[in-house]
């Protein structure tokens, strides 16, 4: 049985009230299980990969107070959480406030056993006006100590997969694709998924898959949001033999590096060229969420830090 604590303590200048969530469009997360041998010895994990990217349009921006609304539109949202160290549970579509049915209904239910979450979030799917309102990627170990992935979507649960996605069909066609270019291109060579999933949500067709890569992992039996770095550099540069490869760009030509972390338990990512962090918390809010109505306390949401002190500035 899961016993989930869902903070949403907001800073020492803001109040209780944040705003009712709206719709967003589609999203991308994908799914999978890992194996890796080490000294003669088999560790299995699950690897959860999210995009950030929400378009909030017409009417629905104006229920986001400005502050925020500006931060989601430029940072997005965390579409993956972390409720306790044994679940791990993502969403993609095109209404959020299905994410926020699910959410509090594990607040007000906790603890809960796994099966009960995802019986509940299969109602939520199947309540929905569209199946592309909601669909969601339940990941767990309570049950299955190596992992469990659990995806609805279509009106279907499909259980104890060993991959599986959420969202974009355009970019998930994209992801199969360039996997297997690279397959064939590096003569077997096994692709990073990171690298490619990062590329796709860059570079999709589909305008509604975006922003930056987070990416949960299963190490020793719990779910982590993953350290990385990533560099993008976009300046095409001549590199003469016995030279260097510099692998950061200046931000006056272009690029950019992100560090990513974890930070009291939530997805950071930090951009050293700019000195600044984006944490997507859903413990600390900017003080204009007073403006508007309850809704959002359990999402992950954008707040623009500076890196050396941790003070919180306006996007």
């Amino acid at each position: 049985m899961l016993g989930i604590v869902l903070l949403s303590r907001l800073l020492d200048f803001a109040t209780e009230d944040e705003p009712r969530p709206l719709e967003g469009k589609m999203s991308f997360v994908l799914a999978e299980r890992t194996r890796s041998a080490l000294e003669g010895s088999t560790f299995h994990g699950i690897q959860i990969y999210g995009d950030t990217k929400v378009e909030l349009d017409g009417a629905v921006r104006l229920n986001w107070p400005s502050i925020t609304r500006r931060a989601v539109g430029r940072y997005g949202i965390c579409k993956i959480a972390i409720p306790c160290p044994t679940l791990c549970v993502a969403f993609a579509g095109n209404n959020l406030w299905h994410v926020d049915e699910l959410f509090s209904w594990m607040a007000e239910n906790s603890p809960f056993e796994v099966s009960a979450l995802i019986s509940r979030a299969y109602e939520i799917h199947l309540d929905a006006r569209s199946r592309d309102d909601i669909e969601f990627l339940i990941c767990e170990t309570d049950t299955d100590d190596t992992g469990r992935i659990v995806c609805i979507k279509n009106g279907e649960v499909l259980d104890d997969q060993i991959s599986a996605w959420i969202g974009s069909p355009i970019a998930f066609r994209e992801l199969q694709e360039m996997r297997m270019n690279l397959l064939e291109r590096e003569s077997g060579h096994t692709p990073s998924v990171f690298s490619i999933f990062d590329e796709v949500i860059h570079s999709s067709s589909d305008d509604s898959v975006g922003g930056f890569t987070i990416n949960v992992a299963l190490r020793d039996g719990e779910f982590h949001f993953n350290d990385y770095l990533c560099s993008h550099v976009y300046k095409e540069r001549t590199v003469k033999p016995g030279e260097a490869i510099r692998l950061f760009d200046s931000r006056e030509d272009g690029g950019y590096t992100i560090e990513a972390g974890e930070m009291d338990g939530c997805p950071a990512l930090s951009f050293p060229q700019t000195g600044k962090t984006v944490l997507y918390t859903n413990r600390w809010r900017y003080p204009d969420v007073t403006q508007s109505s309850v809704g959002l306390s359990h999402f992950y949401l954008p707040m623009l830090l500076e890196s050396d002190s941790l003070v919180c500035v306006e996007p």
